[in-house]
């Protein structure tokens, strides 16, 4: 290892190596004797102390019945060494679980800090366990960013849409308890960039505002209503700072849907209406969506309310057959499903 520059990926590599021994049920002496190495520098890479050399490493992954897994994290992490400026906070200690595919399609899943995460993600570590994810030249981009946050390039802001993607796939497959975390530590990341950027930082607000959407959404998936309304409230504040009038309208919505959650469907109504307050500047399906929200609203409130409800029905109908297809690349996510 170089300095400190390497301590997040020996963390890693000792936290899988831990994993996978315990799994087997041998102790540090064992994997030792199987494996042909001192269990005393087994016992010090579990901790992150020092990272073994490749050679060792392959004996350890044979032993281990890994499937490779070892030898290409100890692959991978020389060249993620790079330096990162990483501040303690108040989410050091929580924890964050990972999902590491092997070459031959088994799971290995490990559990980090929510600040050695943002660590892996900014250096590419991470492309390590998303391998969708390791271009080394776009992560030392990354790197280089967190580092030196002044101003943040386009290959930077694709590189977190892309991690955002990956979240909108792990959502549908492993639910938002196992999911919060990690996209909260990311957003750790991007505040940090947001905090230190100058110039054009819209782009990166944009992202924002994405990631803040998708906690609320994971947090009102999960029922803690108060919460996901807080998050959606930042959501839309950052997509305003960005002139993303689309994705303001669209937190708008998705406040109106918490509300309705809640069971206060007035507000529902009042956020609902709120968001069509400027349909020359929007999305049409969008448009259709706070709509047919509004009528939600609307039918809740009493028999009084369900003409108007009908109406917007309707009025969202004829839109969705005006406009089959979301005319914006980057208009919200949840319009081109």
């Amino acid at each position: 290892m170089h300095g400190d520059h390497c301590d997040t990926a020996a963390r890693m590599f000792g936290l899988v190596l831990r994993h996978l021994r315990l799994k087997a049920g041998l102790s540090q002496r064992a994997l030792g004797r199987a494996a042909l190495y001192d269990h005393t520098r087994i016992s010090r890479a579990e901790q992150g102390e020092i990272l073994i050399p490749l050679e060792h490493v392959r004996e350890l992954d044979r032993a281990l019945d890994a499937g490779g897994l070892l030898v290409e994290l100890r692959t991978a992490t020389p060249r993620a060494c790079l330096p990162l400026a990483s501040k303690p906070g108040v989410h050091d200690r929580e924890s964050v679980m990972l999902d590491i595919q092997t070459s031959d399609g088994r799971t290995v899943r490990v559990t980090i800090s929510r600040r050695d995460f943002a660590n892996l993600l900014a250096t590419g570590t991470i492309g390590s366990v998303l391998p969708s994810l390791g271009d080394i030249d776009e992560v030392q981009r990354v790197a280089k960013a967190v580092e030196q946050p002044t101003r943040v390039d386009t290959q930077v802001i694709d590189y977190f849409r892309r991690l955002l993607a990956e979240h909108y796939t792990a959502d549908k497959m492993i639910g938002p308890r196992c999911l919060l975390r990690p996209v909260l530590a990311q957003i750790d990341v991007l505040d940090g960039l947001r905090r230190g950027a100058r110039g054009h930082i819209e782009p990166l607000l944009q992202v924002l505002a994405q990631y803040a959407e998708m906690v609320g959404w994971l947090y009102q998936d999960l029922g803690e209503l108060q919460t996901a309304m807080a998050w959606s409230r930042r959501a839309a504040e950052w997509a305003q700072v960005a002139g993303d009038d689309d994705m303001a309208a669209y937190m708008l919505i998705r406040q109106a849907n918490i509300a309705y959650t809640a069971e206060d469907y007035a507000t529902a109504v009042q956020y609902a209406a709120a968001a069509q307050r400027h349909p020359d500047r929007l999305e049409p399906r969008l448009l259709a969506l706070a709509a047919q929200q509004q009528a939600r609203g609307l039918a809740m409130l009493g028999e009084g309310e369900h003409g108007t409800a009908f109406a917007l029905i309707d009025q969202a109908r004829q839109l969705l057959c005006d406009h089959p297809e979301v005319a914006r690349r980057n208009a919200p996510v949840y319009l081109h499903h």
